[in-house]
């Protein structure tokens, strides 16, 4: 009993700070013209419903940096993996994605920031990229680490210089 009682006080310890967080909600527009979202060997529908599910969750997980009543709405009109393809690679019938200073990860958005009334406090466009993606630490394990990280970096700039507020700031 003991136990239960611990470990429910934990979870709930947990969930109330991302209780009172900001959401996002995120947008593909038009992907069959991204630039390469594909990973080998995968369709380009596939692509594009797993790209779409992987960056709402890491919208959504930046926007729980922003105040209650927050949210933060984005249309990607453009992504462009870090690396590139490299078909049949050496002979040996696979495709694999090679990573080089010169690929670096660039993303197109348009994001418009709303208070808990529905004011849009915040919006633009974006032209995000990072040409120094492999010399930084990373050690994430998700899918596109390059590109989550470069949001990340995006997004703790537009809270730093004031456009996007904090949950420390409200």
């Amino acid at each position: 009993m003991m136990r239960r009682s611990l470990i429910t006080a934990l979870f709930c310890a947990m969930t109330i700070p991302n209780a009172f967080a900001g959401e996002a909600r995120t947008e593909l527009i038009h992907p069959e013209k991204f630039t390469d979202i594909r990973n080998v060997n995968e369709s380009a529908e596939d692509a594009q419903a797993r790209v779409g599910k992987e960056f709402s969750f890491y919208f959504s997980d930046l926007a729980k940096k922003l105040p209650n009543g927050y949210t933060l709405e984005v249309q990607i009109t453009d992504i462009d993996l870090a690396g590139s393809i490299r078909y049949n690679f050496a002979r040996t019938m696979r495709d694999i994605r090679v990573l080089k200073d010169i690929d670096w990860p660039k993303m197109s958005l348009s994001y418009t920031l709303k208070n808990p009334q529905q004011e849009v406090i915040a919006s633009g466009k974006e032209e995000l990229r990072d040409m120094y993606y492999l010399s930084k630490a990373n050690l994430s394990t998700s899918s596109y680490k390059y590109e989550e990280q470069m949001l990340k970096d995006w997004f703790r700039h537009m809270q730093h210089s004031k456009v996007f507020p904090s949950r420390e700031q409200s």
